[in-house]
């Protein structure tokens, strides 16, 4: 399907090889905070420290 196409440098590449580029410079775009979305800035910004060291150590792939 065309979701799982991506555009890089004006080449197709499917979702594999995608992954694989990312993975190659340390970005693990399967961690459910990759990336914040619009939405969730409010939520991050209103956290109790508690919550936000949580969610660090949890995209870190840490525990404290």
């Amino acid at each position: 399907s065309n979701s799982d196409i991506f555009k890089i440098n004006d080449k197709s590449v499917l979702l594999a090889e995608f992954k694989k580029m990312m993975m190659s410079v340390h970005l693990n775009i399967d961690n459910p905070h990759f990336m914040v979305l619009q939405n969730q800035i409010q939520k991050l910004a209103n956290m109790k420290e508690s919550e936000y060291l949580h969610l660090l150590e949890e995209c870190c792939g840490i525990k404290m």
